[in-house]
This record gives C-alpha cells, sequence and structure tokens, in this order.
C-alpha cells in the first residue's frame, strides 16, 4: 500500500503541489484546512487508480488532514502519503 501512496502522491503533485503553491488565488479549503480539490484528488486517485477501499482512502486522508498542515503536504505530498499509510490505523 506505500507503494500506491506514493504514487498517487506524485500524481496528485503533478496536479495540485507547484500549482497551489504559486497560484495567485489559491484553491477554497475544505472544513479542514486541505482545499478541496486535493481531499477529492487524494481519494479518487486511491480509489480508482489501485483499486483501494474508499474508507481506507478517506481514513487516511484524515490522518493528514490531523497531523500535517496543508502546506507542508503540498510541498512534499509523498512523504506525507507514507508516513499516513504507516501510522494512520485505517
Amino acid at each position: 500500500m506505500r507503494k500506491l501512496l506514493a504514487i498517487t502522491a506524485v500524481a496528485l503533485a503533478g496536479s495540485l503541489g507547484l500549482a497551489a503553491c504559486h497560484s495567485a488565488s489559491p484553491a477554497s479549503p475544505g472544513v479542514s484546512g486541505y482545499p478541496a480539490s486535493a481531499q477529492n484528488a487524494i481519494v479518487s486517485d486511491c480509489e480508482q487508480s489501485y483499486g483501494a477501499p474508499a474508507s481506507y482512502c478517506q481514513c487516511n486522508l484524515s490522518w493528514l488532514e490531523a497531523n500535517v498542515p496543508y502546506s507542508l503536504f503540498a510541498q512534499t505530498p509523498a512523504t506525507f502519503e507514507q508516513q499516513a499509510d504507516a501510522y494512520a490505523s485505517c
């Protein structure tokens, strides 16, 4: 599953990471502080690309939101997704 999250993070970084850091108008944050687009991308990529159950993908996202500010996640998503996979009780 760690490889799965690392690959998801690379895809997410390409679609959100640099754009979110350099965008003049940042994406609207979700309730947690993560942009809704990032929340959707993390869960959707996890489910669709790798066949992980939605509950597992949402659990890892919840851990990320509780433990990693989005500003840090956007800089190195692969690192933090690996931490979520290792430390979340999913």
